[in-house]
């Protein structure tokens, strides 16, 4: 009995609420210690890239948990929107909000990273929603203007258009129409900005090619590299945990979940390839990969099934209490 009522509060939105406020409490801890790391170079191609938008410490930490916090519930309600793996949970909130708890330079200033990560959820339920029906291209169109905008702040929204075209072959509804609105949607911002003056062509220059580890002392880096690395294994083995039941489900279930696990491989060779600036992929990598470590703890109905997840946040809680000591 104990053990499913544990069951059952994990994959609640009391947990959901739990993780946020432990999330929040590492955040005001983090700050009040002062020991944040803040990003301070440019990346944008024609606007500063997000993590100059606010120069006081405590809005921008204030306006980062509250975008981390809409993110994780946006993240929730696509889930359980679309049902990709056919299991009514909030777990993947609750572990976005924990992993992300993890990296608090990260967590206590807004940042490209954020920003990439809430705009996840919406392009992929505009994505989703279009699955077998060629009449919803202004969605196609809506999510090519977005990624396109953010564009003009940090290069690595672009490296996601891509992705996003493979994403309508896997919804069928690549076509002629639909390649219209991919090219239109990531035309029309550019258009927009440099028709109307908002950006002159002597403004578009190269980002900043400063490597954002190097802000990090040695122990902040050490941290950092091994929630990478251990995230990165865990949405690894998530993708092999889940693999077989994956190839169960009807097709646009195969396509939601394909199209996700295209994000995350992307993400990660993304990380590799642009490893100066891998902090901006971070948080949409813990965003994929609590997705898949719900499903495996979704697939799994044993009674113990709780024990991981628990090992999995108390790994992160680790993770930040041992950041908070090595900056003490």
């Amino acid at each position: 009995m104990l053990q499913l009522k544990i069951n059952r509060f994990i994959n609640s939105y009391a947990m959901v609420a739990l993780a946020g406020i432990l999330m929040l409490i590492g955040a005001r801890l983090a700050f009040q210690q002062g020991d944040i790391s803040y990003f301070t170079f440019d990346r944008g191609i024609a606007f500063p890239s997000a993590n100059l938008w606010i120069t006081s410490s405590w809005v921008t930490m204030v306006a980062n948990t509250a975008l981390i916090l809409l993110t994780a519930l946006g993240w929730m309600v696509l889930i359980r929107l679309f049902n990709p793996f056919r299991a009514l949970t909030s777990l993947p909130a609750s572990f976005f909000l924990i992993m992300m708890l993890s990296v608090p330079d990260m967590l206590d200033q807004l940042y490209t990273g954020s920003i990439l990560a809430a705009v996840m959820p919406l392009c992929l339920g505009l994505l989703w929603s279009c699955f077998d029906n060629e009449t919803t291209l202004r969605r196609i169109f809506l999510i090519f203007v977005i990624l396109s905008a953010l564009s003009m702040t940090q290069y690595c929204f672009a490296v996601y258009i891509p992705i996003f075209v493979v994403g309508c072959l896997q919804m069928k509804i690549f076509s002629l129409r639909t390649l219209s609105a991919i090219l239109l949607g990531v035309i029309t911002p550019w258009w927009i900005v440099l028709g109307t003056g908002l950006v002159d062509l002597s403004d578009i220059h190269f980002p900043e090619t400063v490597n954002m580890f190097r802000v990090y002392d040695t122990d902040e880096l050490f941290s950092t590299l091994v929630t990478i690395g251990v995230t990165v294994l865990l949405l690894v083995i998530g993708w092999f945990a889940n693999f077989m039941n994956v190839l169960t489900l009807n097709a646009n279930l195969r396509a939601f979940n394909g199209s996700m696990s295209l994000v995350g491989v992307v993400t990660i060779l993304a990380m590799i390839i642009d490893f100066t600036n891998a902090a901006a992929y971070l948080p949409t990598l813990m965003l994929i990969a609590s997705y898949e470590l719900s499903y495996m703890a979704g697939i799994n109905k044993g009674q113990q099934r709780y024990i991981p997840v628990i090992v999995i946040m108390l790994f992160y809680l680790g993770v930040f209490a041992y950041s908070l000591f090595a900056a003490a």
